[in-house]
């Protein structure tokens, strides 16, 4: 009899919230699981950046449920199937007028000025990117004014045009997101904590909101963040699920780190243009609440 070792399709990017995943894929209709496990997926997910036995997987989910993810090329026998990323071809249609980028003080921070400049170039007419106090420490608000992105802190004064800097961008925007996410703002977007710029316009905005949590691994198996998380998808919020990354304060660790090590391996545009057109987020110039969007 044959075993097999799978791994997680690389292309593959899965959203979880309340106790629905969603695959998506670019070129591929949306692969939809309800009323399921969402730890046990996430685990397997987990495990499967890396080639596991048959008999792994089936302790953590049913056969029909495995066999369905392989079908759906979620689970890939592997390493002879894994399949080479396909990227679509970019577009100049730019399908978001504002979005809100935030930054937080996870050290991933330190690489989003480039994706800004993508977010900018291919997916809004508008950009504004919003710094938390740990994020300034990280990352020159200057970078981003010089490619023409607006920046906001808390200590940005009220002007004329913009008497309440949080209602405004609220507001205003397509739809929020906080790459990265750390523990910290995880913990006060999970609590309501209304203590910063980027929470009080997260908690006023009607858009969808979507985080990329980005953490080192102890702290993201805590049961404590677990408790955030699963929270946070029962408030309504999108979990993008990290990949595994190398750890930066201890580059002999490879193994140990979760956050921006690619998402599913495509370009961060890619990602959100794939969450557009599965029509997670709005298209440009319409706002949805949380509580409408698909669950």
């Amino acid at each position: 009899m044959m075993t097999y070792k799978y791994m997680r399709n690389p292309a593959a990017v899965m959203l979880c919230k309340k106790n629905s995943c969603i695959f998506l894929r670019q070129g591929v209709a949306p692969f939809v699981l309800h009323d399921v496990d969402i730890p046990t997926i996430c685990r397997l997910m987990q495990a499967g950046i890396q080639p596991i036995p048959q008999a792994a997987v089936d302790s953590l989910i049913t056969e029909t449920l495995r066999c369905a993810l392989v079908e759906q090329k979620i689970l890939l026998h592997a390493p002879e199937s894994v399949l080479k990323l396909m990227r679509s071809k970019p577009t100049n249609t730019k399908p978001c007028n504002r979005i809100i980028l935030g930054l937080t003080g996870a050290i991933a921070s330190l690489k989003m000025v480039p994706i800004a400049m993508e977010i900018q170039s291919q997916l809004a007419n508008e950009v504004d990117v919003v710094l938390t106090r740990d994020a300034h420490g990280l990352v020159k608000p200057d970078a981003f004014r010089y490619l023409g992105i607006r920046v906001w802190s808390d200590t940005t004064p009220p002007t004329l045009e913009v008497n309440v800097p949080h209602i405004h961008l609220a507001e205003s925007a397509d739809f929020v997101v906080v790459m990265p996410a750390s523990a910290h703002t995880l913990h006060k977007l999970a609590h309501g904590e209304c203590s910063d710029l980027l929470s009080l316009t997260i908690a006023a905005t009607r858009a969808p909101v979507v985080l990329f949590p980005a953490m080192n691994g102890a702290m993201w198996n805590s049961a404590a963040i677990s408790r955030n998380v699963n929270q946070l998808r029962e408030d309504g919020f999108y979990i993008v699920e990290p990949e595994l990354g190398g750890e930066i304060s201890k580059p002999e660790d490879q193994s140990m780190s979760y956050g921006v090590a690619g998402w599913g391996g495509m370009a961060f545009a890619d990602l959100l243009r794939l969450l557009i057109d599965a029509q997670i987020l709005p298209r440009q110039s319409k706002l949805h609440s949380r509580e409408s969007m698909p669950g």
